[in-house]
């Protein structure tokens, strides 16, 4: 994987590019040059916030002009910084991925939710390249796999969605050698390389406050700690933390409301 620099209608705008050195078959959910069949290249390129364009496919064959790549390619769009691409590797199975989440959505939702989500950049791209050659209906497995692993460090991650409303998936292996015949999360290859696709996909800490949600399926139940994140506090509040002395209570203290006429035990406890 390279990263290159262009200039697009006056702005520096950044892209991945991996170029293969022999063709390999891919399975891909990108808009220009998805599909399931033998590519040459992968392009995730940078567009601007206000991207509105509709001809991908004439975009996409200036960016490869652009890169200097012939034959055949996928391109995928987002208005992410891809310089901040997140890498994994295990067992052989790298998988890159670029993550914005502007406005995540659920798979089913409702259609004016869908609709706004169009209209706002937003975007989580991955690649997977596995070292080993899949049949065609494993490799469709394994797009499969790697879009619920997306899924997956989402939820674990609290995010309120599935994904974003222009999400793409890419996954490449070799046409060479034998055929592995399943692509799932207990396959061969499935438990080893879902997990390098979960941690890039994981955002850094948001601040931005969330309502509470519904718990499950018990629609009494209400879960008040949707702003719990691993890994944090962020490390501008941490600092900010280590400045006070946590040891002692403060000069002014407000009275306990367990000594207030006429709170009960209960109330108290249920604060």
């Amino acid at each position: 994987m390279l990263i290159s620099s262009r200039i697009e209608d006056g702005r520096a705008l950044s892209m991945l590019v991996w170029r293969f050195a022999e063709p390999m078959t891919v399975a891909s959910t990108a808009a220009c040059g998805g599909g399931l069949g033998e590519r040459d290249w992968i392009i995730n390129a940078q567009v601007g916030h206000d991207y509105r364009r509709r001809d991908q496919q004439r975009h996409g064959a200036e960016l490869a002009a652009a890169a200097g790549l012939e034959d055949t390619g996928v391109v995928m769009f987002t208005a992410v910084d891809v310089r901040t691409v997140q890498s994994r590797r295990d067992g052989g199975v790298r998988v890159d991925a670029t993550v914005g989440l502007t406005l995540p959505v659920w798979a089913a939702a409702p259609d004016a939710t869908a609709a706004a989500a169009g209209a706002t950049p937003g975007t989580i791209n991955i690649v997977a390249v596995l070292p080993v050659r899949l049949t065609g209906a494993a490799l469709l497995n394994a797009l499969c796999t790697a879009t619920e692993a997306k899924t997956q460090a989402l939820l674990d991650a609290g995010v309120p969605g599935t994904g974003t409303a222009s999400d793409a998936v890419t996954v490449a292996c070799p046409e060479a050698g034998p055929a592995e015949p399943f692509g799932g999360p207990r396959s061969v290859w499935g438990p080893g390389w879902p997990g390098p696709s979960t941690a890039p996909c994981r955002p850094e800490h948001d601040p931005r406050p969330r309502p509470p949600r519904r718990c499950g399926r018990r629609p009494r139940l209400v879960d008040l700690a949707v702003n719990v994140r691993p890994g944090t506090p962020p490390a501008w509040l941490a600092e900010r933390i280590a400045r006070v002395d946590l040891a002692r209570y403060p000069t002014s203290v407000r009275p306990s409301p367990r000594s207030r006429p006429g709170t009960s035990a209960i109330r108290v406890r249920c604060c």
